[in-house]
């Protein structure tokens, strides 16, 4: 028997390695009882990426609706939270996160290429009905709006 043992020591080996690395370690899960985030991952729509051209700059735009944000108009639209999420390549990337809140009808118009960052409009209607456009800077550092917004004239809505 012991002149086998040289032979069946690969096996062995082999057995007691995954029984420690590959089924000792169950798999294991949390429930997750923070009801905000919660609903933001369950209810968030990603509304436009941006990748720079040298791809250290990454920004993702989701909107969250939240039914509750009436405007007290017949139409009772939910309101929309925009997340702006921005982020740099790398292993432990910089990151930031904003939000614009009680938006409307929110409507990604277009990415606005700039030399240190990216720039982008949004409409969306105000609680007066009216539809507005405003354009905003990213960097990876800062979030700006550029220029307040522009009314735009309002179509009969139903």
């Amino acid at each position: 028997m012991l002149y086998k043992l040289p032979k069946l020591f690969p096996a062995l080996l082999i057995i007691v390695c995954l029984s420690k690395f590959g089924f000792a370690q169950a798999l294991k899960y949390k429930e997750v009882t923070n009801q905000n985030l919660v609903y933001i991952l369950n209810n968030m729509e990603l509304a436009s990426k941006y990748q720079s051209t040298d791809s250290d700059f990454f920004v993702n735009i989701f909107y969250v609706n939240y039914s509750d944000g009436s405007r007290d108009t017949e139409s009772c639209d939910a309101s929309t939270t925009v997340y702006i999420a921005i982020s740099e390549d790398g292993e432990a990337p910089e990151q930031h996160l904003y939000m614009l809140t009680k938006l409307f009808d929110v409507k990604f118009i277009k990415w606005i290429p700039k030399p240190n960052g990216v720039g982008f409009m949004l409409s969306y209607w105000d609680k007066k009905l009216k539809r507005k456009t405003s354009t905003f800077n990213l960097t990876l550092k800062s979030f700006s709006i550029v220029n307040q917004p522009v009314r735009q004239s309002s179509p009969k809505r139903h």
